[in-house]
């Protein structure tokens, strides 16, 4: 069995049986995230021909370097897209019966890491929750306290507590 016979083929496959119920826009993406992904499994992996054969590392963070490395550069969002594209079509395929190892894209990477929360400066200094709407919190800021300091969702900017004046 060739690669274009497996690993090209079972993608293919589960595009079509996605764009039953997907628009047409959305298998667009689907479709770009899998032929990067393959284009950079046939380069970097030329004796890869089975989808048994496939595993999280060094695969999977290679892949990723490739996407941080791509000429013109994709945006985050892009990279992320893809990434989610992706770990989408390979758990499917894995609850369809694939022959593919469980967990080759985690939803949640880091171990230990919880749900980002968002705490008032007051909050994250002192661990005590302040009263709801309080005027007495330090010129309003809110301070992201999530253990990569860095924002962690797409929307994370929209669940921000108002205080209203």
């Amino acid at each position: 069995m060739n690669r274009k016979a497996s690993l090209d083929r079972i993608f293919d496959e589960q595009l079509e049986t996605l764009a039953v119920a997907l628009r047409q826009s959305t298998i667009g993406y689907y479709r770009s995230a899998v032929h990067r992904f393959l284009r950079y499994l046939h380069t970097a992996y030329p004796k890869l021909h089975h989808a048994s054969q496939l595993c999280r590392d060094p695969h999977i963070p290679g892949w990723l370097r490739s996407l941080a490395q791509e000429t013109p550069p994709l945006t985050n969002r892009s990279r992320r897209a893809c990434l989610m594209c992706v770990r989408r079509l390979l758990d499917d395929l894995i609850s369809n019966g694939q022959p593919l190892a469980e967990g080759l894209i985690l939803r949640n990477p880091t171990p230990g890491f919880s749900s980002p929360r968002w705490l008032s400066a007051q909050t994250s200094i002192s661990g005590k929750r302040p009263p709801a709407r309080s005027a007495t919190l330090p010129n309003r800021q809110l301070t992201f306290q999530c253990p990569t300091a860095a924002p962690c969702h797409r929307n994370a900017h929209r669940r921000v507590p108002s205080f209203a004046d």
